[in-house]
């Protein structure tokens, strides 16, 4: 039964992993305003959506993928590291404060697209999910 119960909070918090991935990796596709507002708020360029879209895109369906764990690998490694810029990215700014650009009211803290509690929440499912990977599925040398 231990092994039944792992199995599936493995699926259940790969499955929630994978879909918070593909919802971000279409918006960052799509060029959401919100999702834009913040890759400008964060001094990266708007194309670099389109990158980390379609990463995203590829990552989450490489966790659902039963098959091939040399790339669920890299694909847990790839979710590692965007989890881990997304919350290190807000803090490495290094920009002169105007008059309202980083203030607690202006638009883009009020409305938590620079706060990091998702992108935490997120690494945390992460992990959960490679925490509850069957020992059998592991890749080995």
């Amino acid at each position: 039964m231990q092994t039944k119960a792992k199995t599936v909070g493995y699926w259940v918090a790969t499955g929630v992993l994978a879909a918070l991935f593909l919802a971000s990796g279409a918006a960052e596709l799509a060029s959401a305003p919100a999702v834009a507002l913040a890759m400008h708020a964060l001094g990266y360029p708007l194309y670099i959506l389109t990158i980390l879209g379609l990463w995203k895109i590829l990552g989450a369906a490489a966790l659902l993928y039963p098959r091939l764990p040399r790339l669920k690998e890299w694909a847990y490694a790839g979710v590692f590291f965007d989890l881990t810029g997304a919350a290190i990215s807000p803090r490495s700014l290094r920009r002169s404060p105007s008059k309202n650009s980083d203030s607690a009211d202006s638009p883009s803290h009020r409305d938590g697209v620079m706060g990091s509690s998702p992108t935490i929440a997120h690494l945390e499912v992460g992990i959960g999910a490679s925490e509850y990977r069957a020992s059998s599925r592991l890749v080995r040398g």
